[in-house]
C-alpha cells in the first residue's frame, strides 16, 4: 500500500507537470499570434494606373492655387464643397531647378481641392514638388505621380508649413532629400492611404521620408502603404515632435533607420537636461520592418517616445553591431504581439534585439523573437513600471531579459519561454524586481543559473535588493549549471554580497527558498 505521504509527492509532481504543459501551449500561443497579420495589403491597388495620364490637356511648369478663382480656373468639375470638391485632374507638370510643382497658399481657404491623376516630373534641385505654404481646408492627391531624378538631385516632395495633406493611391519615387518636411510652429498633418514610396536617395544622415523641422506640431495617418525607398531614415526629428496617430498595415523596407533617428539630443542639447519627444501618441500596427542588405540599419532608433503602441508588427534582420528595437528616455512604450529576428551580429554589445535605455512604464507583452546573436530584451536603468509579460525567445545566444543599471528599480517579468544559452533572466544591480514562471532551455554552460541576482558594479550588500522570484523557473534538468536561481557576485569590482531578496521555487519534488525565512503559508501541506 502507498503510504499518504508518496501519493501527495506524485500528486505534486503531477500538477506541477500540469503547469509545465500550460506553459507550453501558452508559449506556442504567443508565437502564433505575433507579427503582421494575414490582411496587410500595402501600397495602390493597381500600379499601373497611378500617375496615368492618358487624357493630358495641360502642361504647365507650375500650379498656383492662392484664391478660390484660381482653383476654379483649374478644375475640370465641382464647386468647391467637401462633398464635392473643385477637381484638377490629367495634367503633366514638368518642375525643374528652383521652381515647384505646386504652390498652394491660402491659409483662410473654406473651398476643397482635388488632384486627380496627375503626373509631376523634373529635377527639382534645391525646390519642394509641392510647396504647402498655408491651406484653410485639406489639399487632396488621389492616384498622382511624383517622379524625382533619382538620388542626382535634391528633391524635396512637400514643404508644409500648415495645412492638411492627403494622398490616396499615389506614387512617390526618385526624390532624393525628403518628402514631407514639416517646418514652423503651425499644425501640419499628412494623410496617406495605398500609397507608395520607392527610388534612391542620396546618402546623407539628414534624409528620411518624414522630417519634422522646428516646435510646431506634425501629424501623420499611414494606411496600407509600402515604403521602399532608401532614404536614409523613414522618420527623422531632430528631437521635435512627430505624432503618428495611426501607421497600419504597412511595409517599412529598404529605409537605414525605421522609426526615430540618429540623434539622441536636440540640436546644441545635452541629453541629462533633456526633456525630448520626438515621437508621441503613435500606434503602429501590421506594420512589417524589413531587412535591405547594404541599407538596412535598425528599425526603431532614437531618444524620446511617449505614448506610443507598437501592436502586431515585425522587424526583421539587421546589420551587425546595431539593434533592431533601440531607444532611451522613454515613457509608455507597448510593444504588444511584435516579432522579431536579427540575423547579423555576434554575442557582444550593440547586437541585442531589443534595447531600451533610461525607461519608464514600459510593457513588451506576448512577443517572440526567433534568433538573436545576443540579447533578447535589454532594459538599461529602469525608471520604474516596466513590464515584460508572457514572452517567447527561441535560438537565443545570450540573455532573454537582461536588467542592468546601478540605480535602477521596479521591474516586472511574468512569463518567459523558450531557450537561450545564458540565463533566462538576469538582474544586475537593479532593486525591487518581481519575476515568476519562468520556463526556458539554457544551452549554453556559462551561467549559474536560470534566474540570476547579479552584483557588478553596486555597493557591497546593497544592490540588487528588494527582488522577489517566485513560481515556477527552469527546471535543473534544463539550467545549463543544474540551478534554476542563482546569485553572482565574481565580476564584483568589490568584493562582498549582495542586499536582502527573496526567492522560491520548486526543485526536485520540493519548494526551495532563498532569503529570509519563508513565510509558513508558502509551507506545502
Amino acid at each position: 500500500m502507498t503510504s499518504n505521504n508518496e501519493n501527495s509527492a506524485s500528486l505534486d509532481d503531477i500538477s506541477v507537470e500540469g503547469v509545465r504543459v500550460q506553459a507550453m501551449f501558452k508559449a506556442e500561443a504567443v508565437r502564433r499570434n505575433a507579427g503582421i497579420q494575414g490582411w496587410i495589403k500595402p501600397g495602390p491597388a493597381n500600379l499601373s494606373e497611378v500617375g496615368v495620364t492618358s487624357d493630358i490637356r495641360t502642361t504647365a511648369a507650375e500650379v498656383t492655387i492662392n484664391s478660390e478663382a484660381a482653383a476654379s480656373a483649374l478644375a475640370y468639375s465641382g464647386t468647391g464643397t467637401q462633398s464635392d470638391p473643385y477637381i484638377i485632374r490629367d495634367k503633366d507638370i514638368t518642375f525643374a531647378s528652383g521652381k515647384p510643382g505646386f504652390v498652394l497658399n491660402d491659409p483662410s481657404a473654406t473651398y476643397h481641392v482635388r488632384f486627380y491623376n496627375v503626373l509631376a516630373s523634373g529635377s527639382s534641385n534645391g525646390s519642394s514638388i509641392i510647396n504647402l505654404v498655408g491651406f484653410g481646408t485639406p489639399v487632396v492627391f488621389e492616384r498622382c505621380k511624383f517622379q524625382g531624378a533619382d538620388g542626382a538631385a535634391d528633391e524635396l516632395l512637400a514643404y508644409l508649413t500648415s495645412g492638411s495633406l492627403e494622398m490616396y493611391g499615389c506614387e512617390i519615387a526618385g526624390v532624393s532629400n525628403y518628402c514631407f518636411f514639416g517646418a514652423g510652429t503651425a499644425g501640419k498633418n499628412v494623410k496617406l492611404t495605398d500609397c507608395i514610396v520607392s527610388g534612391i536617395a542620396k546618402s546623407s544622415s539628414t534624409n528620411g521620408v518624414f522630417y519634422a523641422y522646428g516646435a510646431g506640431e506634425f501629424k501623420v495617418e499611414v494606411d496600407r502603404c509600402a515604403f521602399t525607398s532608401s532614404h536614409f531614415h523613414w522618420h527623422v526629428g531632430n528631437g521635435w515632435t512627430i505624432e503618428y496617430g495611426v501607421v497600419r498595415d504597412t511595409l517599412i523596407s529598404g529605409c537605414a533607420v525605421g522609426i526615430g533617428d540618429l540623434n539622441y539630443m536636440k540640436p546644441g542639447g545635452n541629453i541629462y537636461s533633456q526633456l525630448p519627444n520626438m515621437i508621441k501618441n503613435s500606434h503602429f500596427k501590421n506594420v512589417r520592418f524589413t531587412y535591405t542588405p547594404g541599407v538596412t540599419q535598425t528599425a526603431v532608433y532614437g531618444n524620446g517616445a511617449d505614448k506610443c503602441i507598437f501592436e502586431h508588427c515585425a522587424f526583421e534582420g539587421n546589420v551587425a553591431d546595431r539593434r533592431l528595437f533601440e531607444w532611451r528616455r522613454t515613457t509608455d512604450v507597448t510593444v504588444l504581439q511584435c516579432f522579431f529576428q536579427k540575423t547579423e551580429g555576434s554575442e557582444s554589445a550593440g547586437n541585442e534585439v531589443c534595447e531600451f535605455w533610461e525607461t519608464s512604464g514600459l510593457t513588451i507583452k506576448e512577443c517572440w523573437v526567433d534568433g538573436a546573436p545576443e540579447d533578447c530584451y535589454e532594459l538599461v536603468t529602469s525608471y520604474g513600471n516596466n513590464k515584460f509579460i508572457d514572452n517567447v525567445g527561441d535560438n537565443v545566444t545570450g540573455q532573454l531579459v537582461d536588467i542592468f543599471g546601478v540605480g535602477s528599480y521596479d521591474v516586472e517579468i511574468d512569463g518567459v519561454y523558450g531557450d537561450c544559452g545564458d540565463s533566462a533572466v538576469l538582474i544586475t544591480d537593479v532593486d525591487y524586481v518581481r519575476v515568476k514562471n519562468v520556463f526556458v532551455e539554457q544551452t549554453g554552460d556559462w551561467s549559474l543559473g536560470s534566474v540570476v541576482l547579479e552584483r557588478r558594479n553596486a555597493a557591497p550588500g546593497v544592490s540588487p535588493k528588494g527582488c522577489v522570484i517566485m513560481g515556477f523557473l527552469s527546471l535543473p534538468s534544463v539550467s545549463s549549471q543544474g540551478q534554476p536561481f542563482a546569485v553572482d557576485t565574481t565580476q564584483a569590482v568589490e568584493p562582498g554580497g549582495i542586499g536582502e531578496n527573496f526567492a522560491a521555487w520548486w526543485q526536485d519534488g520540493e519548494l526551495k527558498f532563498y532569503g529570509s525565512q519563508a513565510p509558513s503559508g508558502m509551507t506545502l501541506k
